[in-house]
């Protein structure tokens, strides 16, 4: 599947909700040695593959993720704990691709983000202000902060939403998945 989005970009997004799960399952059916040893062997086909910058980008958040989903799917930990968990692997996953990719490239894209991301909030502040007569400008902190929001509530979006696709389909490979919550039954309803 990697391959294919590496080739197939408009498929990305979609694709991208099932590169931790074969990790996962792995975990789950068999033990936690064979989920690391998934993880490195599929790193090493990308390598092969794709190269070695887009293997590591795949281990960093996926194959750490599957791990993390897979450990906690066995032991029954609630989609609380493992999303919540899962999400903070991926926020690390993303700031270590978003770092990988500033020391490639030899630019800082941390403070490119900023730049942009001040841009707009400058443009909507101007907009919204600009009828009472005020003009403002947005504190770097507070730009950060916002920036380290986004991609907090991205990885959130996206740990959940491979929650929502494991439980429906891990339970074909005979897999367990714990009970997701009332509200999340309802969702899937």
């Amino acid at each position: 599947m990697w391959l294919i989005t590496v080739y197939v970009s408009p498929l990305t997004p979609v694709f991208r909700l099932f590169f931790a799960l074969p990790i996962a399952l792995a975990v789950m059916r068999w033990q936690w040695r064979t989920g690391v040893m998934t993880a490195i062997v599929a790193s090493l086909l990308l390598t092969i593959l794709v190269g070695p910058t887009r293997s590591v980008v795949y281990l960093m958040p996926y194959g750490v993720l599957g791990l993390q989903q897979g450990r906690a799917w066995c032991e029954n930990r609630s989609w609380y704990r493992s999303v919540f968990s899962g999400t903070a692997i991926c926020t690390g996953g993303l700031i270590f691709q978003l770092l990988l990719s500033s020391v490639l490239l030899g630019e800082n894209l941390w403070a490119y983000l900023t730049i942009q991301l001040t841009s707009f909030v400058n443009t909507i502040l101007d907009i919204a202000l600009s009828p009472l007569g005020t003009f403002m400008s947005a504190p770097l902190w507070l730009i950060q902060t916002t920036l380290v929001g986004v991609i907090l509530l991205n990885s959130l979006v996206y740990t959940f939403t491979v929650h929502l696709v494991a439980s429906l389909l891990v339970n074909r490979f005979g897999c367990a998945l714990p009970e997701p919550p009332t509200w999340v039954r309802k969702l899937l309803l």
